[in-house]
């Protein structure tokens, strides 16, 4: 019976070893996906494939108590996020709208846009497809933290790609000098209607 059990255990262990052998909080630091009662430092959520109690455990970097990382600008005023973590992945995939290229991921390492039922995996794989086009940065009407919290399925790594595409968005609803209440009620519905379009920034495309 012990053994049958320890078995079990130790094979479970090795899977979440082969799969997650690192991760990294993006803009803060990076370490070893651990479950929470084994890690000697901070734990880390929704950095890590497999069950809630698997966390990204990491020491280095900042404190965990410091603001979350701005989006850092690329030469000449433009922003570019960093590519997809590409591993582990569930093999390379063609949407369907659009027919772009990318590779089968958990959509919490997606940098870029994602799509349904082109993946194989539990649903939280989605198809990725890498961001290739940068966007200029300009007034940040919504910082990352309420950027976060608008949008609370969001990782931290994806809210930092999509927040200064998301700022874009808004300048351009923001034309003709609005005054400071009609701009609150124009992003307060543009975020109310890309909120319910896309279940949180979650789908990218129409659900059949």
């Amino acid at each position: 019976m012990h053994g049958h059990l320890n078995s079990r255990v130790l094979s479970r262990t090795k899977q979440h070893t082969v799969l997650h052998p690192a991760c990294s909080v993006p803009g803060v630091r990076s370490g070893t996906c651990t479950q929470t009662t084994a890690c000697r430092a901070q734990s880390f959520p929704g950095c890590c494939l497999g069950p809630a109690n698997l966390q990204c455990c990491a020491s280095a970097g900042p404190s965990p108590t410091s603001a979350p990382p701005s989006p850092t600008p690329a030469p000449y005023g433009s922003f570019l996020p960093q590519p997809p973590i590409l591993n582990p992945n569930f093999g390379s995939c063609t949407s369907v709208q659009g027919s772009y290229s990318g590779t089968c991921i958990d959509v919490s390492y997606c940098s870029g846009a994602t799509f349904n039922d082109v993946c194989p995996g539990p649903t939280s794989v989605k198809c990725c497809v890498e961001e290739r086009n940068s966007v200029r940065l300009g007034t940040q009407y919504l910082n990352l933290t309420v950027f976060m919290q608008l949008y609370e399925s969001l990782s931290m790594f994806r809210a930092t790609a999509f927040q200064p595409y998301y700022n874009d968005a808004l300048s351009q609803i923001l034309t003709g000098n609005p005054s400071s209440f009609e701009q609150c009620i124009r992003i307060a519905s543009f975020t109310a209607q890309i909120g319910h379009e896309s279940l949180g920034l979650l789908y990218m495309g129409e659900i059949a």
